[in-house]
């Protein structure tokens, strides 16, 4: 009697020992030696079953209820033992998920330092060597009205042309390091103006759309979605040798989602793994990591796709 109130709640602690077994299953990514244990498991249940019927038909021998109380001892073995791995995984599971956080962290914290280093150098450059620049087109400006021989305006006129272009330089600099429009307008615009005013040859066409407009989201999630949308566009005028290159930013109620797409010679990803001149897809990956989206990479029989999205 005692034997058969212990084969059973042995029984009851099998049953939900193989439901964890299973549900572990998932956990271990379908790891073939756990399913070949948790098959182990369900055959020790099944053998628990038949000796409990055994008990009802005949009573056990000395011999069997040895055997029967080794198999009970051995499923209860097998039970704390499954707990346990459980309790390990999910602790693992925990540390993970608490890395990533902190790696999370650490990345926001290292993009908004850069930002902010960014803004500062684009604040000096736009109110401290513009202003110098401004003041000497103001007195080549003076000397452009004295007369003088032909030679003395011909380097007078070249000198304005050339400050002027060099004011021009600064401050497209100054908005390349630190766009105005960016933190003014959000990023549908911000990478509109980028699309619109980038100098492109003659045999680049480069397309721009967006189901909205206006629409603010997180200022760090702007600001990654937002370099990672230029070095995505600067990598296909780049490599992919095409004629048509188009930018597709969408926003629904819970993601925010840019696509960059081509029709040149394809880009694979080593190609953009190696981009030295900019982030290179390890880089572009990690910060959409830091907000957890995802960079996806489409390779097409014409040209390319790559797809980032992110959670707002």
């Amino acid at each position: 009697m005692v034997l058969l109130i212990i084969i059973i709640i042995s029984l009851i602690i099998q049953a939900i020992t193989v439901y964890s077994a299973l549900k572990l299953v998932r956990k271990t990514k379908f790891n073939s030696a756990w399913i070949l244990f948790s098959a182990a498991i369900i055959l020790i249940s099944y053998q628990l079953v038949t000796e409990l019927i055994k008990i009802y038909n005949d009573k056990p021998t000395s011999y069997k209820a040895f055997s029967l109380w080794s198999t009970v001892i051995l499923s209860l073995c097998v039970a704390f033992g499954i707990l346990y791995v459980r309790k390990m995984l999910n602790y693992i599971e925990s540390i993970n998920k608490q890395r990533q956080l902190t790696e999370r962290r650490l990345l926001n914290t290292i993009i908004y330092t850069e930002e902010k280093e960014r803004q500062r150098l684009s604040k000096d450059l736009h109110d401290g060597l513009g202003p110098l620049l401004s003041s000497a087109k103001m007195s080549i400006s003076v000397l452009a009205t004295v007369e003088k021989d032909p030679q003395t305006s011909e380097m007078i006129n070249n000198t304005a042309y050339v400050i002027d272009e060099a004011i021009k330089e600064v401050k497209d600099i100054s908005n390349n390091i630190s766009p105005t429009i960016l933190q003014n307008f959000g990023i549908s615009r911000a990478l509109n103006n980028f699309v619109t005013k980038r100098s492109l040859p003659v045999d680049i066409k480069l397309n721009f759309s967006s189901n909205f407009k206006d629409s603010r989201f997180n200022g760090n999630t702007e600001i990654v979605f937002y370099r990672v949308g230029c070095e995505l566009i600067n990598n296909a005028m780049k490599h992919s040798n095409a004629t048509m290159i188009n930018v597709n930013l969408e926003h629904w109620s819970h993601h925010l989602q840019l696509t960059v797409s081509d029709n040149g010679v394809g880009m694979n990803s080593d190609i953009i793994e190696q981009s030295v001149s900019g982030m290179g897809l390890k880089n572009i990956r990690s910060r959409i990591n830091s907000l957890n989206g995802e960079v996806l990479f489409m390779p097409q029989s014409k040209g390319s796709k790559i797809r980032v999205t992110v959670n707002v």
